[in-house]
């Protein structure tokens, strides 16, 4: 990792916490810390039925069945289940409530999985470092469902009145073992303005910068995101003048939305800790691309989830602070906790949903001209249709 800066595609080489996070690569999520994580479980968890009365294991096209009694409201849906398919990389359901299709993005939802290094890294004959290969992680994975096309930014609401009601799942996918669904209310996740306020009895950590070593992270949602790496600068820590050693994490393999690494460190005592990234981004030319961070699987403020990395050739340092260069403070109690960043679309997902318009928009009215012109319109008729097709002009 580098000892100041991070990177997207991002690399990441360090984080500290005085933490500083010093590095991060292009992100992407993790299951139960990628950007569709969030909320409070509520007393309503719901035991499931399937059709055929086993153990939870759903093959391609099987059901699950939940009932569930609940408050009127808008609930995420956190689902909880077991790989049965040895290095199955996702999964994918159709969800439904009270037998319908609640909007058009719960037809086809993704489930990720959990990855680890599959022992310590090894040396090449070179004397060259690589990292080891990868693995499922053991146990069962928890995740809230969400939107992998990034438009949606924010874990899937759903409205449900008060009263029983059936959800329902469809494996599309290969196999998997589901265990559990729970309704929870939607994270509140306040500007960092206001949660500052709770700040004014806590005092700010004063001790030697805590150091998280980005290519060593605890686990991650997709194999391709392994250890790697860098000898462009003496700066990348760790570093060696003549082998290659790893020592960042991402690059151009942490892109795609929902992507997740989760990293584990150790803070001294309670106490309020700047963050700090070390990285590079040097994939979007011009450009800016955004991770969305967590503390133990919670948005600690609304700027955290959508962290921006900026372009440049070399490596970084970057603060997480507002636009007047004042730290945003986390504050953390006293022993261990998981820090995660997930590739997120932030703000540029409005246009991304506004592009999405217009072109459907130009798909209707290309099918509107096509039923009056025909496939071969004549070049010698005038069709008028500004006449014939309303708002044409």
């Amino acid at each position: 990792m580098s000892k100041n800066n991070t990177s997207f595609t991002v690399k990441l080489l360090s984080v500290v916490f005085t933490i500083i996070l010093l590095s991060t690569v292009p992100l992407s999520v993790y299951a139960d810390l990628n950007p569709a994580e969030g909320g409070e479980e509520t007393e309503f968890e719901t035991a499931f039925t399937l059709f055929d009365d086993s153990d939870g294991t759903l093959k391609t096209g099987d059901k699950a069945l939940f009932q569930c009694e609940v408050p009127d409201g808008s609930y995420n849906v956190k689902l909880y289940y077991d790989n049965t398919v040895l290095n199955a990389e996702t999964y994918s359901i159709t969800l439904k409530i009270d037998g319908e299709i609640p909007f058009d993005m719960c037809e086809d939802i993704t489930l990720p999985t959990l990855w680890e290094d599959d022992g310590e890294y090894r040396k090449l004959p070179s004397g060259d470092e690589i990292a080891p290969a990868q693995k499922q992680k053991d146990g069962t994975v928890t995740t809230l469902l969400y939107d992998s096309s990034g438009i949606v930014v924010k874990p899937f609401e759903f409205a449900i009145s008060s009263g029983n009601h059936l959800i329902e799942i469809t494996n599309k996918s290969q196999e998997f073992k589901i265990l559990k669904l729970v309704l929870v209310k939607p994270e509140d996740i306040r500007p960092y303005q206001d949660v500052s306020k709770d700040y004014a009895s806590f005092k700010k950590y004063e001790g030697k910068d805590i150091v998280i070593e980005c290519e060593k992270s605890l686990y991650r949602t997709s194999s391709s995101l392994s250890p790697k790496s860098d000898r462009s600068s003496a700066d990348v820590s760790p570093s060696n003048a003549v082998n290659s050693v790893v020592n960042y994490i991402g690059g151009e393999s942490w892109n795609e939305v929902g992507e997740s690494i989760v990293w584990e460190f150790e803070v001294p005592s309670d106490g309020l800790y700047k963050t700090g990234f070390s990285f590079k981004q040097s994939f979007v030319i011009n450009g800016e691309v955004f991770r969305w961070l967590k503390i133990d699987g919670k948005t600690p403020f609304l700027e955290a989830y959508n962290v921006g990395f900026t372009y440049a050739g070399g490596w970084q340092f970057k603060e997480l602070s507002d636009s007047k260069d004042e730290p945003l403070l986390i504050y953390l109690n006293k022993g261990k906790h998981e820090i995660s960043l997930s590739v997120t679309l932030a703000e540029t997902s409005d246009f991304l949903k506004r592009l999405g318009v217009v072109v459907e928009n130009l798909g209707n009215l290309y099918l509107d001209i096509l039923m009056i012109t025909g496939e071969t319109p004549d070049p010698n008729r005038d069709y008028e249709l500004h006449k014939q097709i309303p708002d044409f002009v």
